[in-house]
């Protein structure tokens, strides 16, 4: 088995030391295009790193170990327990959870799958917008609101659960849209299958978009 580590360069001296007895994993700091021919990839850092990373592998279809330091949501073993999970992989006793991803299209372009969640927001702050929301075409509101949010269980721990969103399972099939900050009370979060197609529509704001 052939395995690839991309790792924050801070770290980069501790996880070869770890990683001593598996000559068959490569640790490198950046992320090459060339991943084909490899069976596992780890990705060792903060979840911010671990993100950016899983934004660049896109397209992988293979199993991704999250490695991070102490108490964080992205990953899946400490940093500490490094050495004893790549024996687990190299044994094959270990199981592949799959998660959610959005898949975003803005204006006709593609952008990278959203592990987190979408979130639009005017570009100044104290600003609001306004929008329509679609669910598989059927008009579900318009609404003012400081922002709005889209996530899958795994964003549910972050961005949208300080935004009001319940927690999500992570094996739930589902994504919350949740309304920031709206100027109706009735605008509260909403579950909906993950097959959904989610529309937002009818965007004004007096402040640029993002």
């Amino acid at each position: 088995m052939r395995g690839l580590l991309i790792t924050m360069p801070s770290v980069v001296d501790e996880v070869k030391k770890l990683i001593n007895n598996y000559s068959s994993f490569n640790v490198v700091t950046e992320l090459s295009d060339d991943v084909g021919s490899y069976d596992v990839i780890g990705i060792v850092g903060t979840d911010r790193f671990i993100i950016m990373n899983l934004h660049k592998l896109n397209s992988w279809e293979g199993p991704v170990l999250t490695v991070g330091f102490g108490l964080s949501f992205l990953n899946s073993v400490d940093i500490a327990n490094l050495d004893k999970a790549l024996s687990t992989i190299m044994s094959g006793n270990y199981d592949v959870e799959e998660i959610l991803r959005l898949s975003v299209n803005v204006k006709g372009k593609k952008l990278p799958n959203a592990i987190n969640e979408v979130a639009i927001f005017p570009a100044r702050s104290a600003i609001t917008l306004e929008y329509s929301l679609y669910v598989n075409n059927e008009y579900l509101w318009h609404d003012v609101a400081d922002g709005l949010i889209i996530s899958t269980p795994t964003g549910s721990t972050a961005y949208a659960m300080s935004a009001g969103g319940p927690l999500i399972h992570s094996r739930a099939q589902v994504f919350e849209i949740v309304p920031v900050n709206s100027t109706n009370l009735a605008r509260v979060p909403v579950i909906v299958p993950s097959d959904s197609i989610i529309a937002i529509r009818d965007l004004i704001s007096r402040s640029r978009l993002r």
